[in-house]
């Protein structure tokens, strides 16, 4: 009975001491995150990231959005498998892969 709450006492200790530790590390883990930040914010003040002016992309979105804009527009999908089964699919107005994707 004496070993069993020996055991019973060490295991209680340890719990006691595990998270007493564990919340020191808490406070060493946002220091570090307080660090990191102040880095982040260094870097991005001494260079900054570019940003652009002219955004090409969003161009050619824009522009095959008005393309495709025809509801009697006829649009071909051409699907190659490696299998060399190749389709050809078509479709009245807009694209049906493109509706289900996106």
């Amino acid at each position: 009975m004496k070993k069993v709450f020996m055991g019973f006492l060490v295991a209680m200790v340890l719990i006691f001491t595990m998270s007493t530790t564990e919340c020191q590390f808490g406070s060493s883990q946002a220091t570090q995150n307080v660090q990191k930040e102040e880095i982040i914010r260094n870097a991005i003040s001494t260079i900054p990231s570019y940003s652009p002016t002219y955004f090409m992309e969003r161009k050619n979105v824009n522009e095959r959005a008005k393309r495709f804009d025809d509801p009697n527009k006829i649009g071909y999908v051409y699907i190659f498998a490696s299998n060399n089964s190749n389709w050809l699919l078509c479709s009245k107005g807009k694209d049906f892969l493109t509706s289900i994707i996106s």
